[in-house]
């Protein structure tokens, strides 16, 4: 007699489930965004918040701010002192705008002709003072610029002048210490747009027999105006706040926004009326990008009007669109 034996099947018993690998990364992820999240909470949005509230405060000779909450201070906003004091800063920073442009985007345009292991020297001694304090570097201009500084001990022995010149304490003192400052931040955004143009417009340009001069305002120019707008992004904002750099090389003759804000708090002891200038610069700084977006927005309708766009077509064809129907120069 037989009998059929059924192998019973064996047990299974259920393993503890692990986290894997995506998941952890997303545990990861999460974690660095809350601790992110934490620090621009503490150090930026309660600081910003208590500055919104002192802005609204009164003002006392013998207190900082004090309540009732008034619109005092918004109201001595729009005041001649204050008028005065911003039309130089923006004058003084569209002067070291325009300077660092002037200066950065021939250096980038050059910088990006040159042989890759002297381009990377040169970067790194671009980027090389970043590492010292740039409060000793305004300092050496100011021992550098003084009657008996480098650049007049050299024009004296040359005979160019007979006397040393009033370099130091003066609004070109103060415009120069803010360009070699700020020089690099020009310059690097212009860098990265010129090395992202297609070696194929410029070919397209020399095949259709145009000159440098149309190459540089028809090819170049046109496709490397982001990183122009982001330099005057990188250079305009921090110019109008740069006080230290107007009071060590200027003498403090020329007031500059960070300088009158300050004032208010260190000398005046006026919080409210600090607060509200405060408030009022970064809603500047707001709409400073938003203008140098539009600026950016009219430019590329202006250049595609003239047959240079980023957007329409391969870049490789914009040399030849733009270049074909004019002609060498």
């Amino acid at each position: 007699m037989r009998y059929n034996r059924q192998r019973s099947a064996p047990a299974t018993t259920s393993a503890p489930a692990t986290a894997t690998p995506l998941g952890r990364r997303g545990m990861l992820r999460t974690g660095l965004l809350v601790l992110v999240s934490c620090v621009l909470i503490v150090l930026v949005a309660v600081p910003m918040f208590l500055m919104l509230l002192l802005s609204f405060t009164s003002h006392t000779p013998t207190e900082f701010y004090t309540l009732p909450f008034t619109f005092s201070g918004y109201g001595d906003v729009f005041t001649s002192v204050f008028a005065s004091v911003l039309l130089s800063s923006v004058w003084m920073s569209v002067s070291v705008t325009f300077v660092t442009l002037a200066v950065g985007f021939p250096f980038a345009l050059s910088l990006s002709g040159l042989r890759p292991r002297t381009r990377l020297v040169v970067l790194v001694l671009l980027i090389l003072p970043f590492w010292v304090s740039t409060i000793l570097k305004i300092f050496a201009f100011q021992v550098i610029l003084s009657s008996n500084g480098m650049v007049n001990a050299l024009l004296l022995r040359l005979g160019v002048i007979g006397e040393p010149l009033p370099l130091l304490y003066t609004d070109f003192a103060a415009v120069l210490g803010m360009v070699y400052v700020l020089l690099p931040f020009m310059i690097l955004p212009v860098y990265n747009s010129i090395r992202k143009i297609p070696w194929e417009c410029y070919s397209a340009a020399h095949d259709l027999g145009a000159s440098s001069v149309r190459t540089l305002f028809q090819i170049t120019i046109p496709l490397s105006r982001s990183g122009v707008f982001g330099g005057i992004l990188m250079v305009f904002p921090p110019s109008l706040t740069m006080f230290y750099v107007s009071d060590i090389l200027g003498g403090s003759k020329t007031l500059l926004l960070g300088g009158f804000i300050r004032n208010q708090y260190t000398v005046a002891g006026n919080w409210g009326y600090g607060s509200a200038i405060s408030v009022v610069f970064m809603i500047v700084l707001v709409l400073v990008p938003l203008f140098v977006g539009w600026l950016g927005w009219r430019s590329s309708s202006f250049f595609s009007g003239g047959g240079v766009s980023e957007g329409r077509g391969s870049r490789g064809d914009v040399g030849a669109s733009s270049l074909g129907n004019g002609g060498s120069v």
